[in-house]
């Protein structure tokens, strides 16, 4: 069991309880994921729900108590790994948090987030740097950072996404990579867990390329570069809400990150025996900044 050190009143608290009876209606939809979940998000009675066909969420305006309807159902794996995949780090904005589309990892004391688009080798890059390198994973897909400037990295879902030949390319045991309910055939890389789940200081981000090269290289990036590069990568609470608000905030607060945290390109070979050439560059390229 992962634990918080001490009571760290900083931090925000989320109740989680099963909700009793049917789901209420949805009153009013602002923003609807096209994807596989098929997420929605609206309102019910004055508070936020987020459905999907597995089931429903509500939640207050502030966030500090949610009702998970169908959590002991047939499809309960299901909604338990939405709740933490995709719900909770978007409730992270509402508690005064960030949150980027990147993996994030730490080592050494800091913690690093690796952007990069669908197919650019997020998930791989983080179970080999885990599963060969020593790097603890804190987040799969989803980053959460607390804190002004540099900001302190938080532990989310831990668990990666992970084709099977991927697993069988870094020689994982089968018990450390399982099937993973609702993902169309991808598995769950089940990485050893971290002793406490404290947040860890955010020292660069990594956007990940993988090229034509025999071994890693890094390329640093000018804060405007790093800045065009990632603001792709915000994720909203709610992706409707307009050019003010969240988006204007949002954008500030990644300005502001990249004032104080460096950033590179990582391009790597398409190559399981890679991680070993991109943990030493990112260490000493976090060590140098």
């Amino acid at each position: 069991m992962r634990s918080l050190t001490g009571d760290r009143p900083d931090l925000p608290r989320i109740e989680v309880v099963a909700g009793v009876g049917e789901a209420p209606p949805e009153d009013k939809l602002h923003f609807d994921w096209h994807g596989r979940f098929q997420m929605r998000l609206g309102e019910a009675g004055g508070e936020w729900r987020m459905g999907s066909p597995w089931g429903t969420y509500l939640f207050d305006r502030a966030a500090s108590r949610v009702r998970i309807f169908g959590a002991d159902g047939p499809d309960a794996t299901v909604i338990k790994d939405l709740f933490a995949r995709r719900l909770l780090p978007r409730l992270v904005k509402l508690k005064g948090g960030a949150t980027y589309h990147a993996a994030s990892l730490a080592r050494d004391g800091k913690a690093i987030l690796v952007m990069g688009p669908s197919g650019a080798g997020k998930s791989t890059m983080s179970v080999g740097l885990a599963a060969t390198e020593g790097w603890d994973i804190l987040g799969d897909d989803m980053a959460l950072i607390w804190g002004d400037g540099a900001g302190m990295v938080a532990p989310a879902a831990a668990d990666v996404t992970i084709w099977p030949q991927s697993c069988a390319g870094l020689n994982l045991p089968p018990e450390a990579c399982t099937p993973l309910e609702g993902y169309d055939g991808k598995h769950a890389f089940h990485p050893r867990r971290m002793d406490s789940l404290d947040p860890v200081p955010l020292g660069g981000i990594f956007f990940l390329n993988r090229g034509d090269c025999d071994r890693a290289q890094l390329t640093r990036h000018t804060r405007a570069e790093a800045f065009t590069r990632a603001l792709s990568q915000l994720i909203y609470f709610n992706p409707s809400g307009g050019k003010g608000g969240e988006r204007l905030e949002s954008v500030m607060r990644l300005n502001a990150l990249l004032g104080e945290v460096p950033a590179w390109t990582l391009t790597y070979p398409a190559s399981y025996a890679s991680f070993g050439a991109a943990s030493d560059s990112i260490r000493a390229a976090l060590q140098a900044a």
